[in-house]
């Protein structure tokens, strides 16, 4: 059986954008509203072998309300990233955190460059920026934050979007992209979890095949970086890629 993914992410923030008006509106007028309808995604997997498979929104855990669980877990988000004393005190005990800042420092020394989002100017630092086999430019610029707060909420959210015009982000290589996001996936500390599924399935035009050069990628890098490697870490994914 496969599961696969398509877009969820690109709706998903579409989906907090409009629930952030909705909370504002009522916030405004004083109102208490209960919203009785959730809303669900069928995702249909359209491919050159079968047309048929569809995409299931999976969780570890099933709400009696998805709709509350969103809105709970993007307030927590926004308060990971606006109180981060408060995010490190709950984290200290996550090892992929750690890691997380040990793989940036890594970088760093080998000459990654960071600086605040909208002045860091891939052009200054790279002279050359060619695109790589699967579409994407090599050098690319990664939020550091993202570790407190998935990018979707991050740059959507009316709480969060003038701050990721500014906050600090790496030049990176996709690769290590990849790699960084896959730490994120490990740490479990965001949600969404899987928007760089969005450029390779752009490629691929096949969830599986996406996430297996994730996979290759991220191999690769745990083994140059000295970071353990889980061969199950897509059960990890907000959207669950099931491979057999």
């Amino acid at each position: 059986m496969k599961i696969f993914f398509i877009n969820f992410t690109i709706l998903l923030a579409t989906l907090i954008i409009l629930i952030g008006v909705i909370l504002n509106k009522l916030k405004n007028n004083n109102q208490k509203k209960v919203i009785k309808k959730i809303v669900s995604f069928e995702l249909n997997n359209k491919n050159n072998d079968n047309n048929k498979n569809n995409a299931v929104f999976l969780t570890n855990k099933t709400p009696k309300s998805p709709l509350s669980a969103i809105i709970s877990g993007v307030d927590k988000q926004i308060n990971n990233f606006l109180s981060p004393e408060e995010f490190e005190n709950e984290q200290k005990n996550n090892p992929w955190v750690k890691v997380y800042y040990q793989v940036i420092d890594k970088m760093v020394a080998e000459g990654a460059i960071i600086k605040p989002y909208n002045i860091l100017n891939i052009k200054e630092h790279r002279n050359r920026n060619s695109k790589n086999e699967v579409g994407q430019w090599n050098y690319c610029r990664h939020h550091i934050d993202e570790i407190r707060i998935s990018g979707a909420i991050f740059k959507e959210h009316p709480a969060t979007s003038e701050h990721y015009k500014t906050a600090d982000a790496i030049l990176i290589t996709f690769d290590q992209h990849l790699f960084l996001h896959y730490i994120i996936v490990m740490a479990q500390t965001t949600y969404p979890n899987n928007g760089m599924i969005v450029p390779l399935y752009s490629f691929f035009k096949d969830a599986d095949k996406s996430f297996l050069y994730w996979d290759k990628k991220v191999q690769e890098l745990c083994q140059k970086y000295s970071v353990p490697y889980y061969s199950d870490w897509n059960k990890y994914l907000t959207i669950r890629i099931r491979l057999d």
